[in-house]
């Protein structure tokens, strides 16, 4: 049984040892691996808590130290970088691969010692008291750089060996269900984007089936100047498929108003869905003056700027909302399936074209004219249009459901990794060892 009162006040060092990685040239930079080579791994190959063994450099055992060579166990983590926020990211190499591997000198290798567990030793690099520590060494400094001492100087309260087992077992069983939900996200994801593929290329019979490929059936598709189509489609301009006016929004949205009429950025589209909750709200005076942007459910806004051909559908809740002027309001006609324009728009096709538009050297930008001019590939019957729209909408709800199942298990992770770590909830090392999660 575990209690509080057999935990002890140590530092990360009492727990692991610290070892700069390897200094290397240009010149050391070997083209392939050999049996006197060793496999480095940079900041880059720490992605989301676990090490990317793509994208690496290889070079001479010569100039790797034995302490340098990663083991079983050891946590590689990123100790210098551009950006802030990447210093003090860590990994687990878990000895993936046979081939020997080391880390740069961006980074370092921090090895558990035997008197800890290795699980509970990464659980700890990763906690929010692990990065709270980090962001106060780099607070004031211009150099986003850590020393060893630096993290070897994180304290916590840690109890006895056995009861790091079982904590580390508890929060590898909630990892383990992390791991295979990301993996669905990613699997889904290739689907859609072979199944848009498909859909923009092929279209869809009336029965929902695929058209022959070209190659088995040319008469059945056209080539246009941004690619092959089916012959029934039509490739007009935007604006062509549009019943009112492209344009962007408010010029001045005045100051954050309680009670205002919401007003859409390009900042509220980095998201899946527009949310009204988090949106500013200008005046109605303001938004008055501006009734040529106002969206309707249903309707489509498009970033002009920044994350520039980013479309979102407008749900419901935002009837009657603006426009700022990074975004552009986008009405498809009656006839037209609005989620088919929104699903075109994010075909390889067209954000091909908006890429050729893009203008600006301080920030990415497409005018409103390039916009409405932008070619737009569709086919002539809504009920294909409903179809296809259907099918890629059903794909969507799949990475959806599986984004939200990672959002809830990313919160409980944090909430038992605080309980836990911290002791304010105490297990026995007798209970069954995996968590139901």
């Amino acid at each position: 049984m575990s209690n509080k009162e057999n935990w002890t006040d140590l530092c990360l060092g009492d727990l692991a040892d610290g070892f700069r990685g390897v200094s290397y040239q240009p010149g050391h930079l070997l083209s392939e691996q050999t049996d006197q080579s060793v496999t480095l791994l940079r900041a880059t190959n720490i992605q989301n808590g676990r090490l990317d063994f793509s994208d690496v450099q290889i070079v001479p055992q010569s100039i790797v130290k034995q302490s340098q060579k990663m083991k079983t166990g050891d946590i590689a983590v990123c100790m210098s970088n551009g950006s802030k926020r990447l210093v003090g990211k860590s990994a687990q190499f878990n000895g993936e691969h046979s081939a020997e591997y080391t880390v740069g000198a961006f980074c370092a290798i921090f090895r558990p010692k035997p008197n800890s567990d290795q699980a509970f030793v990464k659980q700890l690099f990763e906690s929010e008291a692990f990065q709270a520590h980090i962001d106060i060494s780099l607070a004031g400094s211009a150099i986003n750089n850590l020393k060893n001492s630096d993290v070897e100087s994180v304290p916590f309260c840690v109890p006895p060996k056995p009861t790091q087992s079982k904590i580390a077992t508890i929060l590898q069983t909630i990892d383990n269900a992390i791991a295979q939900t990301e993996a669905l996200i990613e699997k889904y994801s290739l689907v859609k984007a072979g199944m848009m593929h498909d859909l923009f290329t092929r279209g869809l019979t009336p029965d929902g089936k695929l058209r022959p490929p070209r190659e088995e059936a040319s008469d059945l598709y056209k080539e246009t100047p941004i690619g092959w189509i089916p012959t029934e489609w039509e490739q007009p301009e935007l604006q062509d498929v549009c019943g009112h006016l492209i344009t962007y929004g408010i010029v001045q949205a005045g100051p954050d108003i309680e009670g205002g009429v919401p007003y859409i950025r390009t900042g509220d589209m980095s998201g899946e869905s527009l949310v009204k909750d988090k949106m500013l709200r200008t005046s109605r005076k303001i938004a008055n003056a501006f009734k040529r942007s106002e969206v309707k459910t249903g309707e489509i806004v498009c970033a002009i700027r920044a994350t520039v051909g980013k479309v979102l559908i407008v749900p419901e809740e935002l009837d009657g909302a603006n426009l700022t002027q990074g975004t552009a309001r986008i009405a498809p006609k009656d006839d037209v399936e609005n989620r088919f324009v929104a699903w075109g728009f994010r075909s390889s096709a067209v954000q091909k074209s908006i890429m050729l538009c893009i203008k600006g050297t301080t920030f990415n930008e497409i005018t409103l004219g390039d916009l409405r001019e932008l070619p737009f590939s569709i086919p002539t019957t809504e009920h294909e249009q409903r179809l296809i729209a259907d099918r890629l909408d059903q794909c969507q709800h799949l990475v959806d459901a599986e984004r939200s199942k990672l959002a809830k298990l990313l919160k409980e992770k944090k909430g038992l990794m605080h309980d836990l770590l911290t002791g304010e909830v105490l297990v026995k090392v007798d209970d069954p060892e995996a968590a139901h999660v």
